[in-house]
C-alpha cells in the first residue's frame, strides 16, 4: 500500500527545477533535444528535457522489475515509469528522476529498446 502511494505521490509531482551538468555533452544535436522534449511517461505526465535526464546503468532484476544505478545507488523503477514508446536515440538507459520527501524516486526511464 506505501508503495503504491509512493508512486502515485510522485507521478503528480511537478519535475524538479531542470539543472544542466554536461551529463550529455555541450554539443547536444537538436533532434536529441527535441527527443528529450517529447517524453512523457505512461500516466501522460512529461518527463521533461535534457538537462533533467541522465545516463544510467540498469538491470532486469528476477522481480521483473527495472533498476537503475544513480551515483552509487540502485532505485527501483514503478511499472508506470517506464516509457519504451518514444524510442531511445541515447544509446542507453535513461532516467529522469523527482524529489519525493527529501530522496530521490524515478519519474521516467527509458530503457535501451530490445527487439
Amino acid at each position: 500500500m506505501i508503495k503504491h502511494t509512493l508512486v502515485l505521490i510522485l507521478l503528480f509531482l511537478p519535475p524538479t527545477q531542470a539543472k544542466d551538468v554536461g551529463q550529455w555533452g555541450s554539443n547536444i544535436s537538436p533532434e536529441l533535444r527535441a527527443w528529450f522534449n517529447e517524453v512523457y511517461n505512461s500516466s501522460g505526465f512529461k518527463c521533461c528535457e535534457a538537462a533533467d535526464g541522465y545516463p544510467v546503468e540498469y538491470q532486469m532484476r528476477s522481480d521483473n522489475h527495472y533498476w537503475v544505478r544513480f551515483k552509487g545507488e540502485w532505485y527501483e523503477v514503478p511499472d508506470e515509469a517506464v516509457v519504451r514508446q518514444y524510442g531511445n536515440p541515447t544509446g542507453g538507459g535513461v532516467v529522469w528522476f523527482a524529489e519525493v520527501f527529501g530522496g530521490r524516486a524515478v519519474r521516467c526511464f527509458v530503457p535501451v529498446l530490445e527487439y
